[in-house]
């Protein structure tokens, strides 16, 4: 009779600490930005990538535009940089038998194949269309447009190169980011050991400490025993 106050008093102080901790994140949601790991991962890894455009433009036409900085096509594939870098990132951190990895994969090979499919024949019509308005009059309606974004979108190798990147980004940021703050992986508990674990922190088993032999738990007053 006494375990059902007893557990009314700790569903409350349960509730308590979890109402301080929404409020704690609420006012530290800006700090959060900087302790997410998969997040900086994609940004690192989209902004290493831009840089490279840089030089390997200067390496291909021996003239510095710095203007590919800001500018979508070339080497390497900055967006697939970004979203692989992302999703290998998550795959560290849930697993890769999670549904955020999932969504993650799945959008991942979407902006892979628009990068070396749409966008890059979109790029390549662009050209053929620069070229016809060049030969058109000066003072032909169509010269007032100016030219067309010729460098949207991305070969195979330019993808495959933006997604190594991607990869190396995502688990070097991520494995610094759980070592700096001493996380564990969410797949890095398996086994019985693991589900135990599980059902303990979210409270749907009994209490770790074992029952000493013919003295009943506070566990075993309130969950009764299954077999």
């Amino acid at each position: 009779m006494t375990a059902v106050p007893h557990l009314a008093v700790r569903r409350l102080l349960e509730y308590k600490l979890d109402s301080s901790k929404a409020e704690m994140t609420q006012h530290n949601w800006i700090v959060g930005f900087f302790l997410n790991g998969a997040l900086i991962s994609a940004l690192v890894a989209f902004f290493i990538a831009q840089l490279s455009k840089v030089f390997t433009h200067y390496y291909q036409e021996q003239t510095w535009e710095w203007t590919r900085l800001i500018s979508s096509g070339g080497m390497p594939s900055s967006h697939t940089a970004l979203i692989v870098a992302l999703t290998t990132a998550v795959a560290v951190e849930n697993g890769t038998s999670s549904s955020l990895f999932a969504v993650c994969l799945v959008i991942a090979l979407i902006v892979m194949y628009d990068a070396t499919g749409v966008r890059l024949h979109a790029g390549r019509q662009a050209t053929v269309l620069n070229i016809i308005i060049a030969e058109m009059p000066p003072d032909h309606p169509v010269q007032d447009s100016g030219r067309l974004r010729d460098s949207l979108g991305h070969t195979p190798i330019q993808v495959v190169v933006g997604a190594l990147l991607g990869v190396v980004v995502g688990l070097v940021m991520e494995s610094i980011f759980l070592h700096a703050t001493g996380a564990r992986p969410l797949g890095s508990d398996s086994g019985l050991a693991g589900v135990a674990g599980t059902a303990a922190v979210a409270g749907l088993g009994p209490p770790a400490t074992a029952a000493v032999a013919g003295t009943p738990t506070e566990g075993a007053m309130l969950v009764p025993a299954r077999f």
